[in-house]
């Protein structure tokens, strides 16, 4: 199964990249190699995920 991969960045493009989060804000932004394709989640699957969220007091995300 492979996951998520971050983008192999030049230290130019790192650099664009920190500039764009300053102009914008409170904004972070994630470079991956590859947009990741959101999970179709049965409702089952959806409140098994929320109930551990809120176990671990963070954001899940469920993507193929």
């Amino acid at each position: 199964m492979a996951g998520i991969r971050y983008a192999r960045l030049t230290e130019s493009q790192l650099k664009k990249i920190q500039a764009l989060e300053k102009e914008l804000g409170n904004v972070y932004l994630l470079a991956v190699e590859k947009a990741p394709t959101i999970a179709s989640l049965s409702k089952e699957a959806l409140a098994k995920i929320q109930k551990l969220e809120k176990e671990l007091n963070v954001i899940l995300v469920a993507y193929k």
